[in-house]
C-alpha cells in the first residue's frame, strides 16, 4: 500500500458550509498532490467556488469555477437546481482537466460531489472513490417539493454507496437511516464512522476573568427548527433571575425577521444582539469562545434534518472551551450530556431555563463545564480524528 505522502488525492465538495476546508487543511502538507474542487452554494451571497492545487503543501494553481446565486421563488429555485449542478459538473470537468493529473483517490463531500467522483473514476482520472456523507434529511412531515427532493437523494446515495471503496458516514444514524427509510443493509458497502472535526488550531479556552458574564451564544441558520423559539420565550423568565443575561446570535436565514420581530414582540431586544453572518471563522471562534454558555436548542419534529447528522454547533462550542445546553435530537447530545461538557434535554423551556441556570450556579460549577468540554473538543480535533481514518 502507498504511503499518504506518495498520493495524489482530488477532494471535491462545498467550499464554507460544507466539511471541504477541513480536509484541505488536514491533508494539503501530507499528501503527494492535493486537488480541491470547491462549488459554492447555490443560495450562497457571492460565487466562492475555486479549483486549487497544491504540491507537497504548496498551493501551485488556483482555477475559478462556475459560481451560480439563485434569487427569487423557493419553489421555483428548486426546479432550477438540476440545470444548475449539470452546469456545476461541466465547469469541475474543465477544471479538473486543466490540472493535467491523475489521482489515486477522491473524496467527494457529500451525494452530488461523489456522482461526479464516480464519473472521473470511469474515465481513469481517478483510482478509488471515497464518500463522505454529512447528513440524511428525512421526508417532510407534509407534502412538498422537498419530499420529491429528498426521495431523489435517497436513490443517488444508495447508488454512490454501491460505487465507491469506501462511505464515510459523519454519523453513527446515516447508515441506520438508510437502513429504515431504504431497506439498504449497511452489510452491503463498506463504511466507517468519521465524525465532524474541527483543526487544532480552532482549539481555544479562555480563563474566566476574559469571558463575558451571562453571556449565552448562538451560532447557525436563523430558522424556527433551531429551536430559537424557546429561547425567546425562557429569556423573559430568565432576566428576572439573571437581570445582566444576555444572548449573541450568530448566522442568518429564512426566519431572521419573523425571529427578530419574536424578539421585539416581547422586549428583549436589548437582550438580544445579531451580529449577522460572519464569513471568517475565526471572527465567529473570537466572539464565541468570550461566551458563557451554547446553545443547541433543535426542535424535535421527525423530519428535522438534524435527527441524522453530526451537526458542526456543538463541537464549535466545546472547541471554544464553553458548555452546551442542547436538546436531545442529534446523536451527539447524549455523549455531551454523559461527559459533563453540557446539559442536555428535552425540547422544553422549564427544562432550558433550568438547564441555563444549573451551568451558571456558580464559578466552580461554570469552571468544571468548562473543562469537560474542553476535553470533549480534544477527542474531535482533525489531527485525532483522521489519524485513525489514514490507515484505510
Amino acid at each position: 500500500m502507498a504511503k499518504l505522502g506518495e498520493l495524489n488525492v482530488l477532494i471535491a465538495g462545498q467550499v464554507i458550509t460544507s466539511r471541504t476546508e477541513t480536509i484541505e487543511d488536514y491533508l494539503k502538507d501530507k499528501v503527494n498532490y492535493l486537488g480541491i474542487v470547491g462549488i459554492s452554494n447555490p443560495f450562497a451571497i457571492k460565487g466562492i467556488a475555486r479549483c486549487t492545487l497544491y504540491k507537497n503543501g504548496k498551493r501551485i494553481k488556483e482555477l475559478p469555477l462556475l459560481s451560480v446565486q439563485l434569487k427569487g421563488i423557493y419553489w421555483f429555485n428548486q426546479l432550477l437546481m438540476g440545470p444548475v449542478f449539470l452546469l456545476y459538473i461541466f465547469s469541475m470537468f474543465l477544471a479538473v482537466l486543466k490540472l493535467r493529473k491523475k489521482f489515486d483517490i477522491f473524496i467527494g463531500i457529500a451525494c452530488f460531489s461523489t456522482l461526479f467522483g464516480i464519473l472521473l473514476k470511469q474515465l481513469g482520472i481517478v483510482k478509488h472513490v471515497i464518500y463522505y456523507t454529512l447528513d440524511y434529511y428525512p421526508a417532510p412531515a407534509k407534502l412538498h417539493i422537498n419530499t420529491v427532493i429528498n426521495k431523489s437523494i435517497w436513490y443517488l446515495d444508495r447508488y454512490c454507496c454501491k460505487q465507491v471503496a469506501m462511505v464515510w458516514n459523519l454519523s453513527p444514524r446515516i447508515p441506520e437511516a438508510r437502513e429504515k427509510l431504504m431497506n439498504f443493509s449497511r452489510n452491503r458497502y463498506r463504511h466507517l464512522i468519521v465524525p465532524l472535526t474541527y483543526g487544532e488550531k480552532t482549539l481555544r479556552y479562555r480563563p474566566l476573568e476574559e469571558i463575558e458574564t451571562d453571556t449565552l451564544v448562538f451560532v447557525g441558520t436563523l430558522s424556527w427548527n433551531q429551536g430559537l423559539r424557546i429561547v425567546i420565550e425562557a429569556m423573559a423568565d430568565l432576566i428576572k433571575i439573571k437581570p445582566a443575561l444576555k444572548i449573541r446570535i450568530i448566522g442568518k436565514g429564512p426566519d431572521d425577521k419573523a425571529i427578530k420581530q419574536m424578539v421585539s414582540n416581547n422586549d428583549l431586544q436589548g437582550k438580544f444582539i445579531f451580529h449577522g453572518f460572519i464569513e471568517d471563522d475565526s471572527d465567529v471562534f473570537e466572539i464565541v469562545s468570550r461566551c458563557t454558555v451554547g446553545i443547541c436548542t433543535w426542535t424535535n419534529e421527525k423530519d428535522n434534518n438534524v435527527i441524522y447528522a453530526d451537526p458542526g454547533k456543538p463541537k464549535l462550542y466545546a472547541f471554544c472551551g464553553i458548555p452546551i445546553v442542547i436538546t436531545r435530537v442529534a446523536a451527539v447530545a447524549d455523549e455531551i450530556d454523559q461527559l459533563k461538557a453540557g446539559i442536555a434535554i428535552d425540547y422544553d423551556k422549564g427544562k432550558f431555563i433550568n438547564a441555563i441556570l444549573k451551568v451558571l450556579a456558580n464559578r466552580n460549577i461554570l469552571e468544571e463545564f468548562r473543562r469537560n468540554a474542553y476535553n470533549f473538543a480534544l477527542k474531535y480535533t482533525t489531527e485525532n480524528v483522521f489519524k485513525s481514518v489514514d490507515k484505510y
